[in-house]
């Protein structure tokens, strides 16, 4: 076992590979963020909408104003909703392992500290779930920045300021 996976090994139960857990984790990850850039491509489109060629020289639309941010964000963080919905899925497999192989379930039952069983169980994927919800948060954060500081300030939808407050 790399030195790397030794904290993670405390925090699974007995047989389970930590190197795997981390790739998993890593996957969820990586998917959240793939599904994200759907927002970038959103926003791009609509910004795109905002302007037209006039023989040849870009010229903005007179009137023309960005869709909320809301409507642009879409389902862009749906991503980090399901990674960490997974995490309840990786939680009843790993309680599962107890189950399989040399029954470990009757040892861990033996324990003194009789939590031992619960924190291998749902530390890890606990974590990971709070992770890939902060994720989603610092993105819709970085997403309304974005929107507000690359859009001409005459384009913005009116009222765009309160969509900070669905924000908290």
């Amino acid at each position: 076992m790399k030195r790397r996976h030794v904290w993670m090994a405390r925090y699974l139960p007995p047989g389970v590979d930590p190197s795997k857990s981390e790739m998993g984790l890593l996957t969820g990850l990586i998917s959240a963020l793939l599904f994200h850039l759907q927002f970038i491509l959103r926003y791009l489109s609509a910004r795109n909408g905002l302007y037209t060629y006039y023989h040849g020289n870009l010229k903005q639309l007179n009137g023309t104003i960005m869709p909320a941010f809301s409507e642009i964000l879409g389902t862009s963080l749906y991503g980090c909703f399901v990674a960490a919905l997974a995490m309840v899925v990786v939680a009843v497999q790993l309680y599962s392992s107890y189950y399989q192989g040399s029954k470990s379930i009757y040892t861990m039952r033996r324990l003194p500290d009789r939590w031992e069983r619960w924190r291998r169980v749902l530390t890890i994927p606990a974590l990971a779930a709070l992770g890939y919800l902060l994720l989603a948060f610092v993105l819709r954060c970085l997403d309304f920045v974005i929107y507000m500081l690359c859009t001409p300030e005459q384009c913005l939808h009116p009222y765009s300021w309160l969509e900070l407050l669905n924000l908290l």
